[in-house]
């Protein structure tokens, strides 16, 4: 018989939740983050798997290669199995997770000076890819900005038509002294002046 590869894998299902999708992959960012391996999403476009939907569906990145899937269970997959409620998915290849802690854990140095972490609500069009967000927040002042984890996706009362409303966990620190407040805040600043110059974002209060 063929050689099957073992996942660590997990799923959520909770009445009334709309983004499964963003509570699986924050279940995922943690164990990658808890391993120290480093990794990054990517929207899996083409060919994905039947049972998944295709609209929710995201490739786990490390070193270069596939080594996981973040995704919801396709609609028709989900009502064919009598099931009443969104189903967030994760896996992980673990074979590949192993190694990857086993490469990484030789060394990472503890950080010399404390993090300011900062929530940051933005409104964007409803196609907007939150990757994308993402992508930018890290290349604004790359020294400082350390980390982003977006934790609330909302679309509803009090968001206009047309917008969705991402919010962002943003880790500020330096490797070269004790970051103060403001200078936290004066990074956040052009984060925003950014991300509306390409995305139209606007801060959501």
């Amino acid at each position: 018989m063929p050689r099957q590869n073992e996942s660590l894998a997990g799923m959520i299902l909770e009445k009334n939740d709309n983004e499964p999708f963003y509570e699986v992959k924050n279940v995922a960012e943690e164990i990658l983050n808890n391993l120290n391996i480093c990794y990054k999403f990517e929207a899996w476009e083409k060919d994905v798997p039947r049972w998944a939907n295709a609209a929710r569906t995201a490739k786990i990145i490390s070193d270069g290669k596939m080594i996981g899937i973040v995704t919801e269970l396709a609609p028709g997959v989900q009502q064919g199995a009598g099931v009443r409620h969104r189903v967030g998915i994760f896996g992980i290849n673990f074979e590949e997770l192993v190694k990857l802690y086993k490469d990484g854990a030789a060394y990472r140095p503890i950080p010399k000076y404390p993090a300011i972490e900062l929530d940051l609500a933005v409104l964007v069009p409803r196609k907007t890819v939150w990757e994308d967000i993402i992508k930018n927040i890290l290349e604004t002042e790359s020294g400082v900005v350390q980390g982003v984890k977006l934790f609330d996706v909302y679309e509803g009362k009090g968001v206009e038509s047309g917008k969705k409303s991402l919010a962002f966990r943003v880790i500020y620190r330096s490797d070269e002294r004790t970051l103060k407040l403001e200078e936290a805040k004066n990074v956040e600043g052009k984060i925003i002046q950014r991300l509306a110059q390409k995305f139209g974002a606007k801060l959501r209060t």
